[in-house]
């Protein structure tokens, strides 16, 4: 089975550091790691939040931010 890194962003520690489990508990045996911060939340610097990261080859981003649904356009 192939090995990724996996960066995650998440708003709450407990739940990431969760998740981090349960993919290291998988076959897997990239190297996984996480930021928080609230994307709904303004005034984020997510360049230097990426910072720290900067040594991981990123491959793929896979993103899947929630929102508001839009019921109609004007």
């Amino acid at each position: 089975m192939p090995s990724f890194n996996l960066l995650l962003h998440g708003r709450n520690e407990e739940k990431m550091k969760k998740l981090v489990q349960e993919f290291k508990a998988g076959e897997g045996s990239g190297d996984i790691r996480y930021f928080l911060a609230d994307a709904a939340k303004p005034g984020h610097d997510f360049r230097k939040l990426l910072e720290p990261f900067s040594d991981l080859n990123i491959t793929l981003v896979l993103n899947n931010v929630g929102g508001t649904p839009i019921n109609s356009f004007k």
